[in-house]
């Protein structure tokens, strides 16, 4: 009796593996986002700083510029000259502000907007908050809410003006940056998942290494064919659990021996049902060709019969008899793919009519070719080769003598044989008489005069097949 475990408690599998794998996946996501936000903030900044300050730094030179021109021609007291640098400066902001994302502002000491880029007024709460940007005279970095909008920029206070500027953008367009910060990141979650991987990899590979006792044991079972081997079972877990019920498999596998039997008889009997099934298959194929043309009636069945019959007079074994008797039939199956208005013509064929009726047998073998039945395949060998002639003027290939199989052979001859002792679209039924004597004067030429001959000797049997396959009794000519 095999006891399952020591200790009926335990952490399974599953359990484990959580253990393992979620502190790594938390601890990537928390360093991609670290290293992501701290890029992110600084790459802003930096952008954002050096822009702002550029602009500012040539403006403030600007208005100073304009300062100095005051004070060299002693304007600097006279309002009107005042005003007049002022509006040059405001001309010179308009030069640099080039898009509608900036904004350049100057407030004075009396908390009016002197000068700005837009035609634009901010409401008396935007006022308010430049209002206390100028009362603390402050310069550098700020970001403020104007127009309903937050905007991010640069500040600096110009003495001799009295005069608090403000070069600030819309945050939205400012953060475009993110796209640059977006690309780093994802490279950066790149690594640490491919690290994330290689080390989960590891942990799985530590966590599995019982299953490697599993798999010795199989191992052994499949060389030595003893069922004698038990694995230790170390940890009730769910490879524990793996091991225990596989020490119950071997224990078990006699028995289940026993039940192969009966399932090999079941399968005999399941292929004996397949097989019944293919002959249906069969069937129904080779009268195909013969129910897109009614006036061939049991064409197909009788050539079968002919064949099976020629098989045997030549001494084939019973399986050959069989398969020619279920696969003959298959030879026309090709005119499936001939257009009705060709195939049946009451007419002469003209030689393009005759060349797309050829084309009959090759698309006979390419509709059975693919198949795995060896009935199937037979047939589509047939279905190439029953228009070979002897002597090597037949069609498609131009086969020649035994180069033709022997079955494409056998076909050929009762083919013409039963076609041409019955009524068809383009022709009347000859007679068993005319028919034989054809048969007998195209040996060598069109047909193996081995097999001619042995149609012939069996004539009265091939007569017999013909009279049973028909509605009506045939009465034959005298001779």
């Amino acid at each position: 009796m095999i006891k399952k475990y020591k200790n009926q408690q335990g952490i399974g599998l599953r359990i484990k593996i959580l253990f393992l794998i979620l502190p790594i996946l938390i601890s990537a996501i928390f360093i991609s986002n670290t290293i992501s936000r701290k890029i992110f903030y600084d790459s802003l900044t930096c952008s954002g700083q050096d822009f702002a300050l550029y602009k500012a730094t040539q403006l403030e030179k600007y208005a100073s510029s304009q300062w100095e021109v005051l004070v060299q021609n002693d304007f600097f007291k006279q309002k009107i000259y005042r005003d007049a640098a002022i509006s040059s400066i405001s001309n010179y902001i308009s030069d640099i502000s080039n898009s509608k994302e900036e904004l350049i502002l100057a407030v004075d000491e009396n908390n009016n907007i002197v000068i700005s880029s837009t035609e634009d007024t901010p409401d008396v709460p935007d006022i308010s908050v430049l209002r206390n940007s100028f009362e603390e005279k402050h310069s550098g970095w700020l970001t403020i809410y104007l127009y309903e909008e937050n905007w991010v920029g640069y500040t600096f206070h110009f003495v001799p003006f009295n005069l608090q500027f403000f070069l600030i953008e819309k945050e939205t367009h400012f953060y475009n940056e993110i796209q640059r910060i977006t690309f780093i990141e994802n490279i950066i979650i790149i690594i640490l998942v491919l690290i994330t991987i290689f080390l989960i990899s590891i942990s799985v590979r530590y966590l599995l290494h019982p299953l490697e006792k599993v798999t010795k044991a199989i191992k052994y079972i499949s060389t030595t064919g003893k069922m004698d081997k038990i694995i230790e079972v170390e940890f009730p877990d769910e490879i524990g659990e793996l091991a225990f019920e596989f020490n119950i498999m071997t224990s078990t596998l006699n028995n289940i021996y026993g039940r192969l039997r009966d399932t090999a008889l079941s399968e005999a009997i399941a292929s004996k049902q397949i097989s019944m099934r293919e002959m249906e298959t069969l069937n129904i194929l080779s009268s195909a060709a013969d129910y897109k043309d009614p006036e061939t009636g049991s064409h197909t069945q009788r050539v079968g019969e002919y064949a099976r019959l020629l098989a045997r007079a030549m001494n084939r074994d019973e399986k050959t008899q069989h398969l020619l008797l279920n696969t003959a039939p298959l030879h026309d199956i090709g005119k499936l793919g001939i257009p009705d208005v060709i195939l049946l013509k009451t007419k002469r064929l003209t030689k393009d009519e005759f060349n797309i009726i050829k084309t009959h047998t090759r698309i006979g073998y390419n509709i059975l070719k693919q198949s795995h039945s060896i009935f199937l395949r037979e047939g589509a060998e047939i279905a190439l080769t029953h228009h070979e002639r002897w002597d090597g003027k037949g069609y498609p290939q131009g086969l020649k003598g035994e180069n033709i199989p022997i079955d494409g052979r056998i076909v050929c001859v009762v083919d013409v044989f039963d076609a041409l002792v019955s009524t068809r679209p383009y022709k009347k039924a000859w007679s068993f008489e005319k028919t034989a004597a054809l048969l007998e004067s195209e040996k060598e030429k069109q047909f193996d005069p081995v097999i001619v001959d042995l149609f012939l000797e069996h004539f009265d049997e091939v007569l017999s097949i013909f009279k049973n396959s028909q509605k009506e009794l045939i009465v034959l000519p005298s001779a």
